[in-house]
């Protein structure tokens, strides 16, 4: 059985997800996961959870 990473940016994707929607309980939760399974944010989490926000961002805008 191969093991998968179903995280490939660990959980930047959900911290940015939450941001954006508002759900600042689940950015807290995310962000500490992130924190315990991969160590402290470095800025590049930083950028590449910005940038992921931009671009959920404008696809929300298109969206609804």
């Amino acid at each position: 059985m191969s093991k998968r990473n179903y995280y490939p940016q660990g959980y930047l994707g959900k911290i940015a997800y939450h941001a954006i929607k508002g759900n600042v309980d689940k950015v807290v939760y995310f962000t500490n996961r992130h924190v315990e399974t991969y160590g402290p944010m470095t800025t590049e989490d930083l950028q590449i959870t910005k940038r992921l926000m931009k671009d959920l961002s404008k696809e929300y805008k298109l969206i609804g």
